[in-house]
């Protein structure tokens, strides 16, 4: 079930839905004690019963507060409310880089090669952290009005010292 514009869950009135998929809904809100938008990401609430997805909806969440970058959807919060699980992020204005290209086709090099410049920072700075994306598509890079992108959507990201890596030989 949606969460319906003007709900508020600590501390967060729902604005609208975002965006949605098969691991949840994320909303625009505001943060009443300060003001600012904010995107709400909620897991879906018939896949918090299942241990796989809340933890791997936890370990998002802890991938996420080690990266703090300009290039990278921060997170601000972590809270489960009504036995459900939620992220708070901060709010990246704009479109994604897939809804850019489909919009306008194929982007000048200078322009991509300014896009490519920032990825290629941020996910320098991740890997530095021990944190591998495993995602990275233009679905996940958002990109506002002055060309500057953050990465989002870290759910399926691994910490190098726990994932599991094939060896040569």
């Amino acid at each position: 079930m949606r969460i319906e514009p003007g709900k508020i869950i600590n501390a967060y009135q729902i604005k609208s839905l975002i965006g949605s998929g098969g691991m949840g809904e994320i909303y625009l809100a505001e943060e009443q004690l300060l003001g600012r938008q904010v995107a709400i990401k909620r897991l879906n609430p018939q896949l918090t019963g299942d241990a796989h997805f809340s933890e791997r909806f936890i370990n998002e969440a802890r991938i996420q507060a080690k990266l703090i970058h300009p290039n990278i959807v921060a997170l601000y919060n972590f809270f489960i409310h009504d036995n459900e699980y939620y992220m708070v992020m901060e709010y990246a204005e704009g479109q994604t880089l897939r809804d850019l290209i489909a919009s306008i086709g194929p982007i000048p090099e200078a322009r991509a090669m300014k896009f490519f410049q920032q990825i290629a920072q941020a996910l320098s700075y991740a890997h530095s952290k021990s944190i591998i994306h495993r995602d990275i598509k233009p679905g996940n890079i958002m990109v506002d009005q002055q060309d500057n992108v953050k990465i989002m959507d870290f759910g399926i990201a691994r910490i190098v010292s726990d994932a599991i890596l094939p060896r040569r030989g």
